[in-house]
C-alpha cells in the first residue's frame, strides 16, 4: 500500500473539485450555447469556488489546481488533529435522557429543541430536531424522524423509515438509512448504506457507500 496516498476526506475532495473544474470550463466555454447551462458560480459548492477562479482566470491547468486544493485540506486536517478538539461543540447545551423525556409531543411527534444529544442513543418515537443539533456514535432513530438543517451525526448511526434531513447535515461512517429516505443536500462518510433515498443533486458521498435502492436522480458521488 502506498503510503503517502491521501486520506479519504483529501481524496474525495480532489474528486469533487476535478469534477467542479470539468464542470465550470464547459458551461464558461460553451455560454449557453446547445443547451448547455450558462457558467453560474453559485450552482457550485462554495470550497470549491476559490479553485474554479484560479483554474479559469488564471494559467493554471486542471492538476495543478487540483493538488493544490487537496494539499491544502490535507493541511488542514493534519493542523485540526494537531490541536486537542472536543468531539462536541462546547456552546451547545447538553440534553439529559430527563430533558429529552419532558420534551413536549405534538400530533404524537416529539418536539426536541437545538442540542447536544451525545448522551443519549437511543430515540426510539417520531421526533423533530431544530437545525444545528449534535449527535453521537451509534445513535438510533425511529420512524419518522425529522432532522433540521446543519445537524451532524457520529459514525455507526441507524435511522429509521420515513426520515427527514434538512440541507447540510453531516454523517460520518458506516451510517444506515432505511427505506423512503429524504435527503437534503447533505455529505456523508465512507460505507453509509441506504435502503431506498431520495437525494438532493448535491449531495456528496465518501467511498464505499452502498446504494440498495435509489430514488431520484442527479446523485454526485
Amino acid at each position: 500500500m502506498l503510503s503517502n496516498y491521501p486520506q479519504p476526506e483529501v481524496r474525495v475532495f480532489g474528486e469533487r473539485v476535478a469534477s467542479a473544474l470539468m464542470d465550470a470550463n464547459i458551461r464558461n466555454s460553451m455560454n449557453g450555447l446547445g443547451g448547455c447551462k450558462a457558467f453560474d458560480m453559485s450552482d457550485f459548492d462554495e470550497d470549491t469556488h476559490p479553485y474554479i477562479q484560479a483554474y479559469l482566470e488564471g494559467n493554471h491547468d486542471s492538476l495543478a489546481v487540483i493538488y493544490a486544493a487537496m494539499r491544502t485540506l490535507d493541511k488542514q486536517l493534519k493542523k485540526r488533529k494537531a490541536v486537542p478538539a472536543t468531539t462536541t461543540d462546547p456552546l451547545l447545551r447538553r440534553i439529559s435522557q430527563a430533558e429529552f423525556d419532558s420534551f413536549p409531543v405534538v400530533d404524537g411527534v416529539r418536539l426536541c429543541p437545538l442540542g447536544n444529544y451525545y448522551s443519549l442513543r437511543v430515540f426510539s418515537t417520531p421526533c423533530r430536531f431544530e437545525a444545528g443539533s449534535m449527535f453521537g456514535r451509534a445513535s438510533y432513530f425511529g420512524k419518522g424522524t425529522i432532522f433540521g438543517s446543519g445537524c451532524t451525526f457520529s459514525t455507526y448511526c441507524k435511522f429509521g423509515p420515513d426520515t427527514t434531513f434538512g440541507d447540510n447535515c453531516k454523517f460520518g461512517d458506516f451510517c444506515y438509512f432505511e427505506q423512503r429516505t429524504l435527503f437534503g443536500v447533505c455529505y456523508f462518510g465512507a460505507r453509509c448504506k441506504f435502503m431506498e433515498s431520495t437525494f438532493s443533486p448535491r449531495s456528496h458521498f465518501g467511498p464505499g457507500c452502498k446504494f440498495l435502492k435509489e430514488v431520484g436522480t442527479g446523485v454526485t458521488r
